[in-house]
């Protein structure tokens, strides 16, 4: 009994080590794509400019296979979609 070693132990600490500094490394990554999204939409640009550009750095980071940007207005609670993407078209 005093010979053994809980190799288990160990193996399971190591996974949960490798699942953390994934799990940081993809949080990273998403925190980089939105400064570089603040950056793009820092410029001026045309509204038509920006919808694309906000698309383009959202799909970098986040699967955007479908998506759809609405202002809303708070005196009529409804929605404006001003922007559609499906399928990166």
């Amino acid at each position: 009994m005093g010979g053994r070693v809980d190799v288990g132990g160990t193996g399971r600490r190591a996974a949960a080590s490798r699942r953390a500094a994934a799990s940081s490394d993809r949080l990273r990554g998403r925190l980089a794509v939105l400064a570089q999204a603040g950056e793009a939409l820092a410029s001026p640009l045309e509204l038509e400019e920006l919808l694309r550009v906000l698309y383009r750095e959202t799909a970098r980071g986040l699967d955007a296979s479908i998506f759809i940007l609405g202002l809303y207005d708070d005196s009529s609670q409804t929605v404006r979609v001003v922007k559609q993407v499906y399928g990166g078209v």
